[in-house]
This record gives structure tokens, sequence and C-alpha cells, in this order.
């Protein structure tokens, strides 16, 4: 089992993956709607988006 501090330091690594993806794919298409705080696509797909066990 983690501690609470490899918990906490393991989800800051997903969500620091997450932001810099969603950095690299609106840089590289103008236009792009995704940016931070911006949830329309999680919540408009056609399935759930898979979590891990983290998350």
């Amino acid at each position: 089992m983690s501690t609470p501090d490899e918990a906490r330091r393991a989800l800051e690594s997903v969500y620091a993956r997450v932001e810099t993806r969603a950095a690299d794919i609106s840089g590289s298409h103008d236009g792009w709607p995704c940016r931070r705080g911006c949830d329309h696509c999680c919540r408009h797909l056609a399935a759930p988006l898979p979590i891990t066990q983290q998350e």
C-alpha cells in the first residue's frame, strides 16, 4: 500500500503528463479548443475515458 505522499506524487505526475499532452496537441493544431480546465471532450465522448487506479 502506498503512503499518502506517494499517492499524491503519483497523481501529480499523471496531471503533469496530461497537461503536457494537451499542450503538445493544442500547439500542433491551430484553433484546437483544448486548454487547462476544459472538460468538453471528456464529458461528450461516445465512451468513458479509461482512468488509472491513482486517478
